[in-house]
């Protein structure tokens, strides 16, 4: 079973002074709703008091003849330490009215009747202990709870200067009694004021306070802002670095490439030329058929050169491939680092379009040849030429 403490306000209503100086008035000491509890890890638990809960017969009875005490004591009252905080005792009628609980409070102790009637304690705080289902839900009118109080059995009543309960939970005095006062703090300077005024004060100091705090928070949004401004122009700077970077590199590599395709066509013009393959030994005579195939190829070149580059060109002394590319330059054809293959493949379309038909004609005309040799019939001033392997 949980002790609690909460908190009423009265609403100003007759009260009287007895024969003997007491105070007796009306007390609204508890209700029905959601009270809220602060937790030592810093949560605030809110129970729901049901009105089946505060209307039950056997827990209105423990709220009369109950002690009345000025504060809260720091212990649950008992017979051995009531007459040290008592100042008064509740009465025996208890009714519960439209969510509220109430009685008949009377105040006897001298100090206690002053700060009621300076109103510095006019709330009331039941403390009392109860027991706490731990079932959240949701009240009838929509309220969230963590839990419900159920089994509640009033201890003692306590005057305060503000009580759990809420404003509710009071002393009802006379209207010609003093209004309800409060506290309010201004700059670490505690001041007593009326309720009404600490209200409209408290309201306006939150008012300034959300003002203020919407101001910052408008400057952070602008400073941020502004530092993702900066940070945009930082990096549209970098990006277009990075793109002068790229196009630069695209130009080096572009050179890279243009050099090592020169070294390339360097390396392999500095190759020897590239000989048909034979499966005759090295060291043997070439046979008269392979003799008449190089003798009519070469007799086959220098014609068509001497066509292309005209009867003054000196062949004397040059090889079969060297008169192809003498023929090939002149036509404006770069030789350079070329294969054998690719050299006469671009020759003989040479020879075709300079005149090919004439050139089929002259070799066709050539006579026959006897004995596996090619007979040539000289000119009438012969050339001189040595056949170079």
């Amino acid at each position: 079973m949980a002790v609690r403490f909460d908190r009423l306000t009265f609403t100003p209503r007759r009260a009287e002074r007895t024969t003997e100086g007491y105070l007796r008035c009306d007390a609204t000491v508890a209700r029905v709703g959601i009270l809220e509890y602060p937790q030592p890890d810093g949560r605030v638990v809110r129970e729901y008091r049901p009105p089946e809960e505060a209307a039950d017969p056997q827990s209105l009875a423990t709220f009369g003849g109950k002690a009345v005490t000025l504060e809260h004591p720091p212990e649950m009252l008992s017979a051995e330490n009531t007459r040290q905080y008592a100042v008064g005792f509740t009465g025996t009628e208890v009714v519960y009215d439209q969510g509220f609980v109430r009685v008949v409070v009377t105040i006897t102790d001298k100090e206690a009747i002053d700060a009621v009637l300076r109103g510095d304690a006019v709330e009331v705080s039941a403390g009392y202990e109860v027991d706490v289902d731990e079932i959240p839900g949701v009240t009838p009118d929509g309220q969230p709870y963590d839990a419900i109080q159920r089994n509640i059995r009033c201890n003692h009543l306590a005057i305060t200067r503000r009580g759990r309960a809420g404003p509710e939970v009071r002393l009802h005095l006379d209207n010609s009694e003093r209004r309800p006062m409060a506290q309010l703090t201004l700059d670490n300077a505690v001041f007593e004021v009326p309720e009404a005024v600490a209200a409209a004060v408290a309201t306006h100091l939150s008012a300034r306070r959300r003002d203020q705090e919407e101001k910052e928070e408008e400057n952070k949004m602008g400073a941020l802002l502004e530092g993702m401004g900066s940070r945009l122009e930082r990096l549209e700077a970098c990006s277009e670095k990075m793109r002068k970077d790229q196009e630069e590199i695209q130009q080096r590599l572009a050179q890279i490439l243009e050099a090592l395709e020169r070294l390339v066509q360097r390396l392999e013009s500095m190759l020897p030329p590239e000989t048909p393959p034979t499966n005759e030994p090295e060291d043997m005579e070439p046979s008269t058929e392979t003799l008449d195939s190089l003798v009519e190829e070469r007799f086959r070149v220098v014609t068509a050169a001497r066509q292309i580059l005209g009867d003054s060109y000196d062949w004397r002394g040059k090889s079969t491939e060297e008169i192809r590319k003498d023929a090939l330059r002149s036509a404006g054809i770069s030789v350079e680092g070329r294969s054998m293959d690719y050299l006469r493949a671009r020759f003989d379309a040479l020879v075709e379009s300079a005149g090919a038909n004439t050139l089929r004609s002259a070799l066709d005309a050539l006579p026959a040849t006897a004995g596996g040799l090619l007979q040539v019939r000289p000119p009438s001033n012969p050339p001189r030429f040595a056949y170079q392997k």
